[in-house]
């Protein structure tokens, strides 16, 4: 039981908590209803700010301006409902968005769909998609890169006294290419026929790795096994390993320099032409694929009649939801004012069936 002593307590500090007494203060505590239903947690799902929810609907619903429990959370529901369209709107955008990058990559190549159908998926097998002729062309452009530097390698070695220094790796390039390009063998139609067996062994002096070849020219036997390290390579040594590797086949050094200078010359030529078919090749390739690209991004504009579907069934309940709140708010609001809302005269209302009408009597 609460003593007097108690209950008079409790009646002093009541009168202490009378609530605001200003008009600005009265405005504020009227939105204190606000703090209950969908307030009490975040619609927000992840990738959305849940500041920027809060900011939406403190806006919206101070715009409602709504009075009391009901209309408070009448005016929640239309911001919540309000919100969640605005989701259908960023859904619709993210699925156009994959499926036009999904489009594009198809054309390029670069993806393929399962339900694409099959007729034209064995009508675009045999054509070069982007990505591969643009490997293409780096492999050629890299092909040329080494030919230029062979070809150039071989003009200063025809321009060099013996005395003048080359770095290993540039010295052993262009003896590994003496030997290919050596007159072709007169029996090597012969040598076609013949099995791998009964193959005659490789001359040591046509093999530039071979340490009796190495020895043959000079290499210190501590380099054999990386001559590229040696840092004795003049044109005169590598002349000489020339012409060790022309004795072999009953030809001068000095003519198989003149051919390696002809041959890698024309290589390079060769490389050139195959580089610059590959790379009108591709600016074909790239403009018809620009055409095709923007037409797949044309055409994933709309989405399938799935996701339209479930778009329109989702956005059309949200859509009624809204609109039910928002009426109930009106009229709730207006049943307040001075000149509360009369009842229509008229009502339209629209009836859908799949029945059919009952026959008419005599028919």
């Amino acid at each position: 039981m609460t003593t007097l002593a108690k209950r008079a307590a409790n009646q002093s500090n009541a009168k202490k908590s009378t609530g605001p007494k200003t008009q600005a203060g009265k405005v504020i505590a009227k939105m204190n209803a606000l703090s209950h239903g969908l307030r009490a947690a975040s619609p927000t799902v992840p990738g959305e700010d849940v500041e920027k929810w809060e900011q939406f609907r403190d806006g919206l619903v101070s715009d409602l301006a709504p009075l009391g429990f009901i209309e408070s959370e009448l005016a929640d529901r239309v911001a919540l409902l309000s919100w969640r369209l605005r989701r259908v709107t960023c859904y619709e955008a993210s699925v156009i968005t994959r499926s036009s990058d999904s489009a594009v990559k198809r054309v390029r190549g670069e993806e393929v769909d399962e339900s694409f159908n099959s007729t034209l998926r064995r009508r675009n097998e045999g054509k070069l998609t982007l990505a591969v002729i643009r490997e293409r062309v780096v492999s050629a452009e890299k092909t040329v890169k080494s030919f230029a530097l062979l070809a150039n390698l071989f003009t200063q070695l025809a321009e060099a006294t013996d005395d003048v220094r080359f770095n290993g790796a540039d010295a052993t390039l262009m003896i590994k290419n003496l030997v290919e390009y050596l007159p072709e063998d007169e029996c090597e139609g012969d040598e076609e026929d013949l099995d791998e067996d009964s193959m005659p062994p490789i001359d040591p002096m046509l093999s530039p790795s071979h340490s009796q070849f190495l020895r043959a020219i000079g290499v210190p036997a501590d380099h054999h096994s990386e001559p590229e390290e040696w840092e004795g390579w003049t044109a005169g040594v590598i002349r000489l390993g020339a012409a060790v590797i022309a004795n072999t086949v009953n030809l001068e050094g000095a003519k198989l320099l003149a051919l390696s200078v002809e041959y890698s010359a024309e290589d390079l030529e060769e490389e050139q032409i195959k580089l610059a078919d590959l790379a009108q090749q591709l600016v074909v390739l790239e403009r018809a694929t620009a055409i095709e690209e923007a037409a797949a991004r044309r055409r994933a504009l709309v989405p399938s009649a799935e996701i339209i579907e479930v778009v329109l069934k989702y956005e059309g309940h949200l859509s009624r939801q809204l609109v039910m709140a928002l009426h109930e708010l009106e009229r709730r609001q207006a049943l307040r004012s001075e000149n509360p809302p009369q009842p229509p005269s008229v009502i339209d209302v629209t009836v859908n069936t799949a029945t059919k009408p009952p026959a008419l009597p005599g028919r």
